[in-house]
């Protein structure tokens, strides 16, 4: 039963076989995600338009105007709320404000995620930072991917 809190919000159901790794592993954040393989990023719409549910765990996951989020668990059923719902409008324009291209680049064993290098940069110049290396940090080199 969804609290009475989150009647507005979207809402992500994974049932897992075992209950302490499906809380503790956080597989269901995991399967949600992997939706993005039914996902068209370049027409803004699920790869398969008479069946969606993959595709819209990822996009109410990644949803930029949700700001936040809440859970359940009973049993082995893991619940998300998202606040404010994504999915809605279910409109090209909607899904190109607030579904984001996946900053994966390549294939096979040439397959990267080129966001990983400025979130990478910002942690280690953090830990940089503290044990007073330097003022400024890492500067990123461009030539590697």
């Amino acid at each position: 039963m969804r609290p009475s809190k989150f009647r507005e919000c979207g809402e992500n159901i994974y049932e897992g076989a075992d209950r302490v790794k499906t809380f503790l592993s956080g597989i269901a954040t995991d399967d949600w995600y992997n939706g993005w393989n039914d996902y068209n990023f370049e027409e803004y719409k699920p790869k398969n338009a008479f069946d969606t549910y993959e595709s819209d765990q990822f996009t109410q996951l990644v949803w930029k105007r949700t700001q936040s989020v809440g859970f359940g668990i009973r049993g082995n059923t893991v619940v998300a709320w998202y606040c404010d719902a994504g999915n809605t409008p279910r409109t090209e324009s909607a899904f190109m404000q607030n579904v984001s291209k996946v900053c994966v680049q390549g294939t096979g064993q040439n397959i990267w995620n080129v966001c990983y290098n400025e979130r990478a940069l910002k942690k280690h110049n953090s830990y940089r930072i503290i044990h007073g290396t330097d003022d400024t940090g890492f500067e990123l080199y461009q030539g590697i991917a």
